[in-house]
């Protein structure tokens, strides 16, 4: 009994969960949303399901097409710690995190991730917004401003996701090599 009350309870959640996602247009064509937790769906939500997702999948595909273009376009005047190959921080995970006057030093622990690097120091920091400690780093971009650089940050933590930017105009890194 308890099994099938646990059991109960994750579904009512993951049918919360999605049902909060889909369009009201495929929702009204599910007479029982239970339904969707357990991932039986009547032919034609379906249908209308995988369309939306693919058209999804689509604009995500075009949406970081556009930036490669306009990040290679900028790459020459990035700092050059943001154009190795080791600027590669997706699941790093933010230990530290100190500003003061007009710099910003985020330590990190990369071990889940595909980079070296342990710190990041920016200076000339003229804007901040949102609080990193703690989080983890999920994806980056660069713009450019003239002399001023932005690094926006989509990073989660506790279930939460949200953005970390900081505009700055110089940047450091530090690496620490891993045992094998």
């Amino acid at each position: 009994e308890r099994l099938r009350a646990e059991y109960r309870k994750t579904a009512e959640e993951e049918t919360e969960r999605i049902s909060a996602l889909l369009p009201e247009e495929i929702l009204s064509m599910i007479p029982d949303r239970r339904f969707i937790g357990i991932s039986l769906l009547p032919p034609k939500a379906k249908k209308k399901l995988d369309r939306l997702a693919k058209e999804c999948d689509c604009k995500v595909k075009d949406t970081l097409a556009d930036y490669d273009k306009y990040y290679f376009g900028i790459e020459e005047s990035l700092p050059p710690c943001f154009t190795n190959d080791g600027f590669a921080l997706h699941d790093a995970a933010v230990t530290g995190y100190l500003c003061e006057d007009d710099s910003v030093t985020l330590t990190l622990d990369t071990e889940y991730s595909y980079s070296n690097i342990s710190r990041i120091t920016l200076s000339g920091v003229t804007e901040v917004n949102g609080d990193p400690m703690d989080a983890f780093w999920l994806y980056d971009e660069l713009h450019t401003d003239g002399d001023n650089i932005t690094l926006g940050v989509l990073m989660s933590r506790d279930d939460r996701v949200f953005t970390f930017e900081c505009t700055f105009k110089k940047a450091e890194t530090e690496v620490t090599l891993r045992k094998i």
